[in-house]
């Protein structure tokens, strides 16, 4: 069986349930790690270790992953202007009443988050 604060720590300390139990952790683990505190429910379905980023905990709360340069923020690496908003992929449709993909779109290209590919291709 897997260590539960181990597969949390591979996924920055916060993760869903089902990535948990894929990494073989089982439900009496995940519960008795509660218990105890060393583990957090911090929204349905999404578990974290104590002093985890609250950044992190927002995105993984919503059906969303840290994408472009939230991303290399998390990571520890240097940005030139860090966003006010935190970018996210879009490959996940929010499921948010209210929030659309288009304006999460905009929210990207407003920090000037772009897939590399057209950059190349307007390069040659």
């Amino acid at each position: 069986m897997a260590n539960i604060i181990e597969v949390l720590t591979k996924y920055d300390g916060v993760a869903r349930a089902k990535h948990i139990a894929a990494a073989g952790v089982s439900d009496f683990q995940l519960k008795t790690a509660m218990a105890s505190g060393a583990v957090l429910r911090v929204a349905y379905g999404v578990y974290a270790v104590p002093g985890a980023d609250p950044q992190l905990i927002a995105i993984r709360s919503l059906p969303a992953e840290p994408a472009c340069v939230t991303a290399a923020l998390l990571g520890g690496l240097w940005v030139l202007d860090a966003p006010q908003r935190t970018t996210r992929g879009n490959h996940a449709q929010p499921k948010l009443p209210g929030l659309r993909v288009p304006q999460v779109l905009r929210a990207a290209e407003a920090t000037g988050c772009r897939h590399p590919k057209p950059a190349l291709l307007a390069r040659t």
